[in-house]
């Protein structure tokens, strides 16, 4: 079993921020997942840093969703974005290679209409092109239950490892979002730092660093612990 130790350093860029880089959480893509208490609706923003086994070639990998708004990988062929079905979609123009870490970010403006206008897509740091797949709708956020890993019927579930995922109930500026992957894996978001201004809107902040257990503690000190269910393991692979 492995230890706890965490590994207490400093992020790259990170105006000096500590930061915590030793494990990650590996879920089988089977019915491994996390669980959490939901934002009530957008405005939000979340960013995650993760290496998929299976994302150049497996549809609708899960890696959050809030009620029916999903953001996954194998969208629409090896593209990650986000989803709501029977509603809509809106991918990445960059197509994403299996066992490769990358930081994924997006930012839903409202609660009301979903489309490439209102959702902004980001790979490692760098605004993505949305492409808007269907006509703009409505995203229902249904229950008071998110879901790390998986669908909100626990299915589509991610396969891979995810080193660090953040919520806000605030829209991070592109500057914001470049200012977080420079910063480097592990940096906590709990104080502003150069571009980074979204400090107090931080809603949940999960590193995966606690090595052994079912239950993963939010560093934004807003108590929102991540549930662990099924059977996933730890990693010592980091981005």
């Amino acid at each position: 079993m492995l230890s706890v130790t965490h590994l207490i350093g400093f992020g790259r860029g990170g105006g000096g921020v500590p930061s915590k880089n030793t494990y990650s959480i590996d879920l089988d893509g089977s019915n491994d997942y996390g669980t959490f208490t939901s934002p009530a609706a957008a405005p939000f923003s979340m960013v995650c840093r993760v290496r998929g086994d299976n994302v150049a070639t497996e549809n609708y990998l899960t890696l959050m969703s809030i009620g029916t708004f999903t953001m996954a990988t194998g969208v629409s062929g090896n593209k990650f974005g986000v989803h709501v079905p029977g509603v809509g979609r809106v991918r990445s123009a960059t197509a994403l290679s299996n066992s490769t870490w990358y930081m994924l970010g997006y930012t839903q403006i409202n609660s009301t209409t979903f489309n490439a206008t209102n959702t902004k897509l980001y790979l490692n740091g760098a605004a993505e092109t949305g492409t808007a797949m269907d006509a703009s709708s409505p995203a229902n956020y249904a229950g008071a239950t998110a879901y790390v890993g998986s669908y909100y019927t626990t299915s589509y579930f991610w396969n891979g490892l995810l080193a660090e995922m953040a919520l806000w109930t605030s829209v991070l500026t592109a500057a914001e979002m470049l200012a977080l992957y420079n910063a480097g894996p592990g940096v906590l978001y709990t104080a502003n730092f150069g571009d980074y201004v979204s400090a107090a809107n931080l809603y949940a902040q999960w590193l995966f660093e606690e090595g052994t257990g079912t239950t993963v503690a939010d560093e934004s000190g807003n108590g929102r612990t991540l549930t662990l269910v099924g059977t996933p393991s730890w990693s010592t692979d980091n981005p």
